[in-house]
């Protein structure tokens, strides 16, 4: 019975050791990953969200989304030596701000909504905080 256990423990630490198919495509992946990892270690801005994305011709490339800290970008832009380039948002509140670079082999692409008070001006008219301070009051009376 001992040996049927170290031959199930044999077969499962073989079988994990060559789980992963280190093809081409996984290897431009894990790439992608670990630039994006890199990059986001170098910066003092935090970015709202990463995306390690493939294009049809199973091409890697990263986003790296700033939200409306257009801060983020431009130490990106420093840190890679990228241009800072803006177009008018869709909705006509704001710009969107992005740099571009090849780092390390990977495409990447530093973006936020750039549209100082008008931005801030808009949301604050859509936002209905009443309901936010009813739950803080429930909270605070159930506490």
């Amino acid at each position: 019975m001992g040996t049927q256990s170290n031959d199930t423990a044999d077969q499962t630490a073989t079988a994990v050791e060559v789980a992963p198919d280190m093809t081409p495509r996984r290897n431009a992946l894990m790439h992608a990953f670990a630039e994006a990892e890199q990059l986001v270690s170098q910066l003092h801005a935090v970015p709202t969200d990463v995306d390690v994305h493939s294009d049809p011709l199973g091409v890697y490339r990263v986003r790296l989304y700033f939200s409306r800290d257009r801060q983020g970008v431009m130490e990106f832009a420093t840190l890679v030596d990228a241009e800072v380039g803006k177009d008018p948002s869709y909705s006509g509140l704001g710009e969107y701000i992005e740099a571009r670079a090849r780092y390390q082999g990977v495409d990447v692409v530093a973006w936020a909504i750039d549209g100082g008070d008008v931005l801030e001006d808009a949301h604050a008219s859509d936002v209905d905080e009443a309901p936010i301070a009813y739950a803080l009051a429930d909270q605070a009376a159930t506490a």
